[in-house]
């Protein structure tokens, strides 16, 4: 998995099933420091 895809995953799966003020805590792997994941969680209020 790549950070494009990981991206489309948290954006599809993930960030539709998070309640706002969900944490969500990534470990230091690349593709969990993708910029557009990120702004899908906080776009949820994560």
């Amino acid at each position: 998995m790549d950070g494009e895809a990981f991206a489309a995953c948290v954006r599809g799966v993930l960030a539709p099933e998070l309640q706002p003020g969900t944490v969500v805590i990534c470990d230091n792997l690349a593709i969990h420091r993708n910029k557009d994941a990120g702004q899908a969680l906080k776009d949820v209020g994560c």
